[in-house]
């Protein structure tokens, strides 16, 4: 029972988050690429997916199936969690590539700032070089 609860919540929790990307992403708020946010919503689906055959399989499939029945659901339970993290892993990935990418881009625009903002100073120091 309590058991229950847990997963209901836990479904509960992963679609108001993955509600919460989804609006980030559509208004702008967030710095999610598209195949980010795909493997975002495939992540939740995938989640869901686990939760509920976990608490589906608790009660339902141990009384319908026999030994046979219950070990391929619990078997393609762990399929599509080993599914999870592979695709929980490509999300990192990206993460990792847009972070060095929005990196390299601040570090970019700070110095093209710099050199606009003093212009005069490149040449000076050239001249006394030279």
């Amino acid at each position: 029972m309590i058991l229950n609860a847990v997963v209901i919540a836990s479904i509960m929790v992963v679609v108001g988050i993955l509600y919460s990307e989804i609006g980030g992403w559509r208004s702008g708020e967030k710095c999610v690429t598209r195949f980010q946010m795909w493997l975002r919503i495939a992540s939740a689906a995938l989640m869901v997916s686990v939760l509920g055959m976990i608490l589906i399989g608790d009660a339902w499939v141990n009384a319908k199936y026999g030994p046979l029945g219950v070990m391929a659901w619990w078997l393609t339970c762990f399929a599509l969690t080993t599914l999870l993290i592979i695709v929980a892993l490509f999300d990192l990935r990206e993460v990792g590539v847009n972070y060095r990418k929005q990196r390299r881009q601040i570090l970019e625009n700070a110095i093209k700032r710099c050199e606009e903002a003093n212009p005069q100073e490149d040449d000076q120091e050239l001249t006394e070089r030279g």
